[in-house]
């Protein structure tokens, strides 16, 4: 496991807004439900398509800091939220983040904090230092006027939770939403993926209770009413359930989903993407440095729309737009930039 590179620094504290006080109302990320099959399904999708996998050593994709300066980059480095630990490769920092950003922007906006760190003996000197940190969405409230973030001050298993409200200077924040279109598929999308988890669960419980053996409901053909309802609903994000959904779709059409959901997830990444950037940037003004953040090797809406008329005009093998996702570089490939058009064997 790294060093904390935050070990010998000191954070700049927030502002309290309140007194404490009990609070019932603040559910916790690891106390919410957790998603059905098909939900986690779309979940764990969203993150192969969003990022390509390599092969051995080779990433699947690369990571871009300009200017490519060593400490700059570092800089950059260790401030990438994450979720356990940190990571010794960027790129998998990278995945990290966008892992976590996806799964908030599923539930809602995506909120990032940027946190200063001053050396222990000048904690009143200019900041040397960053970190970016993931909020949950459920703690932010507006407290006259104000964004505040409600923490706690013990462990959910110490007994009844002390909490209190500290105030987010907006200077630090970063929220990012999805394009209203967007948030409408999806909505769309998750609501009926959820209420065919329920009916499938349902279905599944009387099947194996004791009025279910011999009632004559088939579970088979219910299930399949379900999945072809789901299958229309999805359309517009493209999603095909791992094949579950498509059984009995031509090809043709299985790469179409698959062109449509690579494109659905490749939108949500880059909207994280831009929040990052946008949180490296509001660093930058503080610790007087210009730095942005780019992805190369991965698919890119154009890339998706390329395929999509490929696919029309049969250009390209079926085999190869079933999975446009993965990269078939070799792991000591050279980077190349999607913004020149990624070729047909890196997609």
């Amino acid at each position: 496991m790294l060093d904390d590179p935050f070990e010998n620094l000191i954070r700049a504290p927030r502002r309290r807004a309140t007194r404490r006080r009990v609070a019932t109302f603040v559910q916790s990320a690891e106390d919410r439900p957790y998603p059905g099959p098909s939900e986690h399904m779309l979940l764990q999708d969203l993150r192969t398509y969003s990022l390509p996998y390599g092969r051995g050593s080779n990433d699947g994709f690369d990571v871009i800091i300009e200017p490519a300066e060593s400490e700059l980059t570092q800089l950059i480095h260790d401030a990438l939220p994450s979720t356990s630990y940190r990571h010794w490769r960027i790129a998998d920092s990278i995945r990290d983040f966008v892992d976590s950003a996806l799964w908030r922007l599923i539930d809602g906006d995506l909120h990032l904090e940027v946190q200063y760190y001053h050396a222990l003996d000048n904690p009143d000197g200019e900041p040397v230092a960053f970190g970016i940190k993931i909020l949950d969405a459920e703690r932010i409230m507006r407290h006259r006027g104000r964004y505040c973030y409600i923490v706690a001050d013990s462990d959910r298993f110490e007994g009844p939770r002390t909490w209190r409200a500290e105030e987010l200077d907006p200077r630090c924040l970063v929220n990012a939403s999805l394009p209203r279109t967007l948030r409408r598929d999806l909505e769309r999308a998750l609501s009926l993926i959820r209420l065919s988890d329920r009916d499938i669960n349902i279905a599944s419980s009387f099947v194996m209770g004791n009025h279910g053996n011999n009632s004559g409901f088939d579970f088979a053909a219910h299930r399949r009413m379900s999945n072809d309802i789901v299958l229309k609903g999805t359309r517009t994000i493209g999603w095909a359930g791992r094949g579950l959904l498509t059984e009995g779709l031509l090809d043709p059409e299985k790469a179409w989903r698959a062109i449509s959901f690579g494109r659905f997830a490749a939108r949500l990444r880059d909207v994280a993407i831009d929040a990052l950037n946008e949180s490296i940037s509001r660093a930058g003004a503080r610790l007087d440095f210009a730095a942005s953040l780019t992805l190369s090797r991965v698919p890119t809406r154009a890339d998706f729309d390329q395929m999509e008329r490929d696919l029309q005009a049969g250009k390209r093998p079926i085999s190869q737009l079933l999975v446009p996702w993965l990269s078939d570089g070799e792991p000591d490939a050279e980077p190349q930039d999607v913004d020149a058009g990624a070729t047909d064997e890196k997609l």
